[in-house]
């Protein structure tokens, strides 16, 4: 009998095998710690102002640290779970399949682990992209708000289709660009700050007891966003994969989920002590206004240009999901197309 470690087609005696894909270009320690990054810091960096708005200076960066800590450590568990299933599953047993959830779910139940698996790897990859897509055209909305609705969103779908083009080789130029882009964002929150600091509005700022330390009965939401805010472990496993030094993923892993707490903290920060709490749910509305959300004289611009910022990192980060996405329906089609057989 068929073990459950055999893939699919070969338990079934495929007839129809899936063609050989060219071989991805492996990544050393910086494109991968580059393109982590790019998964980490997303749309929840807009929310960083609610978490310490709600949960107090000290709770905030306390469960940020923490939550960093605790998704690195489950980071390195999944690099541990992707190798034993390369080693249980040859790679002449695959059927030109990546090694990812979906093998890991057929190792340990057989075939209806696997299916259990990528039914929930693939919604969590499409809801992910669906989201990011849809705030990304909210964000394209700042930008040109006399656009119409439909034609963001085409020309949101434009821009993945584009990246989705670029060539393997040049994704971690995509992936820092992201980044890049997410830094820039901060800047510009310091700048709308230091506006407000310098007088350019009618609202005053907060003083120190406005500022809450520690309000633990908003623990349940600032977990939950800052849980959202660290999860990337659906799209890791191409990502570990095409490591060329896979002894040094802990080392990237641990860099990318400290630039995340870094940048969250850095933007939760910035954002609570400028607007206390008149800081917005979603961080681009208190950018270039006032605590009063009057807009700060000269100086709406910034707004505008944060959106655009943020709108390329999302952007950025849509091959990333879409990528492990499609090879895992791909595999689905060739692994059904071999159960039917010939016609």
């Amino acid at each position: 009998p068929a073990s459950p470690a055999a893939s699919p087609a070969a338990a079934a005696g495929a007839v129809a095998e899936k063609p050989e894909a060219p071989r991805a270009r492996v990544r050393g320690r910086l494109g991968t710690w580059a393109t982590l990054s790019s998964m980490l810091v997303g749309g929840a960096m807009l929310q960083m102002g609610v978490v310490f708005r709600e949960g107090g200076l000290a709770l905030a960066i306390v469960v940020i640290v923490l939550m960093a800590a605790v998704s690195h450590w489950t980071m390195t568990l999944i690099a541990r779970c992707l190798d034993r299933v390369a080693e249980l599953v040859p790679e002449d047993q695959r059927n030109g399949e990546a090694v990812d959830w979906p093998l890991i779910g057929q190792v340990v139940a057989g075939r209806p682990g696997r299916l259990i698996v990528t039914i929930v790897f693939v919604v969590e990859l499409f809801v992910m992209a669906t989201y990011l897509q849809v705030l990304g055209c909210s964000t394209m909305a700042v930008i040109f708000p006399a656009a119409d609705k439909l034609a963001l969103v085409g020309a949101g779908g434009g821009a993945t289709l584009a990246l989705l083009a670029v060539p393997d080789r040049f994704t971690s130029f995509v992936s820092s660009a992201g980044i890049l882009a997410a830094a820039l964002f901060v800047v510009l929150l310091v700048a709308s700050g230091a506006c407000l600091a310098g007088g350019g509005g009618t609202g005053t700022g907060p003083g120190p007891a406005d500022l809450t330390l520690v309000d633990a009965g908003a623990l349940p939401t600032v977990v939950s966003i800052v849980a959202i805010a660290m999860v990337a472990h659906a799209e890791v496993g191409q990502v570990y994969m095409r490591m060329e030094h896979k002894e040094d993923f802990a080392s990237a892993s641990g860099g990318a989920f400290g630039t995340a707490a870094a940048l969250y903290i850095a933007v939760g920060l910035v954002g609570y002590f400028c607007y206390g709490t008149s800081v917005k749910d979603n961080l681009l509305g208190n950018l270039g206004h006032d605590v009063d959300g009057e807009p700060l004289l000269g100086f709406v611009w910034l707004q505008k240009l944060a959106a655009a910022m943020f709108a390329a990192k999302l952007q950025a980060m849509q091959p990333l999901l879409l990528g492990p996405l499609g090879s895992t329906l791909e595999s689905g089609a060739w692994a059904l197309a071999a159960r039917a057989g010939p016609a």
